[in-house]
């Protein structure tokens, strides 16, 4: 298992990396053609970028002026955006102080990326109505695509104060709220978005994504399972379900949303890249591969895909390829703390650890809420032989997400190279406690067991594992995985054991083999056969899985002989 509690791969977790992604599929990924044409006309159904038509007067131009505005509305509607564009440019023609029509041709620039001119539509409809509610939350919109937060949320307070009833006001600024990590107000934003319209599928999928990031797994699920419900063909439903099944490590699930996601919006590069990794967790990295790959095709500025691809490449052809795709990741977006994170750990695996040090610095000074960043910075400097500094780190990423398990797992690591194996016996039940299923909590146990053991009660070890494989909740026990527990729990005899470790693709028969020669030197060195166990831990670093714990470990054991 690799150190830091990730299995197989080494990566942070993907959650914290796209909440801003996230604030762009809530608002703006509802698709215009899945609204009623009836919907351009009610502003409590109103998608984010569509506007409100109010009664025009009669005189004539003003009537035509209308029906253009209509016209305009249905051809945005069908996503052409350049014909409701020339339609507004008509009915502003007719009616130069019409405020409805600058609104709406803005959001028809806006939805072709034209920030400035739907900035200077939006302004005049202002001028021209300063009570118009969606305009300000249009202008909003704008602000928040050039990642001015502050003066987006400023535009959706007054939209709000304008008309208390704008359902989706209060997501959008739940959506900044979100990536402000502000998670109890944009909670309370996106009930109020459901309290004033219930069927609301966006305000669901913004309130899961909140109690996604607070680890509120269940009640994040039973959001976006509501969302699918009330809109089947809503793409960012089930990516964002997907994430969630990520951090459940039900990478069978997450390939199902995904894939659904992808038949709906084959555009999305968010569906691509959850599914690729998945297929990580799952070993396919090839796969995963083509699928970062497609995420890129779909959004070339998509920079997770980027650091997905790039840790990719470190598992399969070393740390070289990584670093180029994790520094286009931070060309992309210099503030993304995740990253320096990732290259990092690519540099680290070069065994340049000054820059590594140096990325995850920067990292923390980007974001000193990244608990990834104290976990790969807790890595180097325990391998450094640092261990209060590393302890120290663990503990700050613990305080940051206290939810997660990956903390508590580095802590009992570590407590373990410092032979004080109450203390990570404890950390190791800490971790169980906050994930009940997948690999992470598979290697979790299988560390409890090597501690048990080393306590002197080896049988409670086997008894507890046992029972714990018998009622393993979530999905089938991988094969290789299963091989380690049988080997543990004395059904698998030594020699069978190395040799189910062997793979045909090279970098996954290091990685077993890392693993094997770890557990098998674990088990001689209980039975007082030191030197085999020596021969064991010194074929487990030769594997060079520098990143897995399994490594970690020989390498203490053999520091301490």
């Amino acid at each position: 298992m690799v150190a830091g509690g990730n299995v197989s791969v080494p990566s942070v977790q993907p959650r914290e990396l796209d909440i801003f992604n996230l604030i762009l599929r809530i608002t703006l990924s509802c698709t215009w053609a899945s609204l009623p044409l009836a919907a351009v006309a009610s502003e409590a159904t109103v998608s984010p970028l569509l506007p409100v038509v109010y009664q025009v007067p009669t005189a004539q131009k003003r009537k035509a002026a209308a029906d253009y505005l209509l016209q305009g509305n249905r051809k945005l509607q069908e996503r052409d955006f350049d014909g409701a564009i020339a339609d507004y440019d008509k009915a502003i023609s007719l009616d130069p102080n019409y405020a409805m029509a600058y609104n709406n041709r803005g959001n028809a620039k806006q939805a072709k990326h034209d920030l400035e001119g739907a900035l200077t539509d939006y302004n005049r409809a202002i001028r021209l109505n300063p009570k118009l509610a969606m305009a300000y939350n249009n202008r909003g919109n704008v602000a928040r695509d050039k990642k001015q937060l502050e003066d987006a949320l400023a535009d959706y307070d007054r939209a709000i104060e304008l008309d208390p009833n704008m359902a989706q006001a209060y997501v959008n600024r739940g959506a900044i709220e979100l990536t402000k990590i502000d998670l109890d107000r944009a909670i309370s934003d996106f009930n109020r978005a459901i309290q004033l319209n219930p069927r609301y599928s966006i305000a669901y999928v913004g309130r899961g994504s909140a109690e996604h990031t607070k680890w509120s797994l269940d009640a994040a699920v039973k959001d976006f399972d509501q969302a699918i419900r009330l809109d089947p063909k809503y793409a960012p439903a089930y990516i964002e379900r997907a994430w969630v099944k990520l951090d459940q490590y039900d990478s069978d699930g997450v390939i199902s949303d995904c894939t659904i996601a992808i038949r709906l919006d084959p555009r999305n590069p968010a569906a691509y890249n959850n599914r690729g990794v998945a297929e990580q967790q799952k070993g396919e990295v090839d796969t995963a591969i083509n699928d970062f790959n497609q995420a890129i095709a779909a959004g070339p500025d998509y920079e997770l895909a980027y650091r997905n691809l790039g840790l990719a490449k470190l598992r399969k052809d070393g740390p070289d390829a990584a670093m180029a795709d994790c520094s286009r990741a931070i060309e992309l977006d210099p503030k993304d703390a995740a990253a320096y994170v990732d290259r990092g750990i690519a540099k680290a695996v070069k065994g340049d650890l000054d820059g590594a040090l140096a990325d995850y610095n920067q990292a923390i000074q980007v974001n000193p809420k990244s608990a990834a960043a104290y976990y790969e910075r807790g890595n180097l400097e325990r391998d450094r032989g640092d261990l209060d500094g590393a302890l120290a780190d663990y503990q700050e990423a613990t305080q940051l997400e206290p939810q997660r398990f990956s903390g508590y797992y580095d802590i009992g690591v570590t407590d373990e190279i410092r032979e004080d194996f109450d203390g990570a016996l404890k950390a190791f039940t800490q971790a169980a406690e906050r994930i009940l299923t997948g690999k992470p909590r598979d290697y979790i146990e299988f560390a409890m067991w090597v501690l048990r053991a080393r306590l002197g009660h080896a049988d409670e070890a086997t008894k507890n594992l046992t029972s714990y494989l018998e009622h393993r909740p979530g999905p089938e026990l991988d094969p290789w995985v299963a091989n380690i527990a049988k080997f543990l729990i004395g059904s698998l005899p030594e020699t069978e054991f190395i040799a189910s470790a062997s793979a045909t693709e090279p970098f996954k028969d290091q990685e077993h083999h890392c693993e094997a020669w770890y557990y098998a030197g674990m088990t001689r060195l209980l039975t007082g056969d030191k030197t085999t166990a020596s021969d064991c831990f010194n074929r487990c670093l030769a594997t060079n899985r520098t990143r897995f714990a399994e490594y970690v470990l020989a390498h203490a054991e053999l520091k301490s002989q």
